[in-house]
């Protein structure tokens, strides 16, 4: 029983798909700039990293957590969007925005048509 206990357990392991990744933004890149956290955090529009890049928005299927640290997010010209969700994840798993507890500020002149939109 042991066995079929264990073998069990490593079945449901393996077939289980990987969890989601938080990754960490901030106006600026800041520290070693990897997004393992706020020190580190990527820049939100960092054309490789950035918030609104389907590749860190979901893997395999799997949403991510895109975590916004404290800070103001200045969008660069009138009416643009500031983020666009490309990836949608999946129902067990969809992409999570997050704003930080220490306050985080969308500062823009005006968003035209639609700050956040659903690419």
């Amino acid at each position: 029983m042991t066995k079929a206990l264990i073998v069990g357990i490593l079945c449901a392991l393996l077939g289980t798909p990987l969890l989601a990744t938080t990754y960490y933004y901030a106006p600026s890149s800041a520290g070693s700039n990897n997004g393992t956290s706020c020190g580190n955090a990527y820049a939100w529009t960092d054309a490789t990293h950035g918030i609104s890049v389907a590749g860190m928005q979901a893997t395999g299927g799997n949403g991510n957590i895109l975590h916004m640290c404290p800070g103001t997010y200045t969008c660069g010209t009138v009416g643009t969007t500031g983020i666009s969700f490309n990836a949608s994840g999946s129902s067990s798993f969809p992409v999570t925005l997050q704003g930080d507890a220490g306050g985080v500020t969308l500062a823009c002149a005006y968003w035209g048509g639609n700050f956040i939109s659903s690419g």
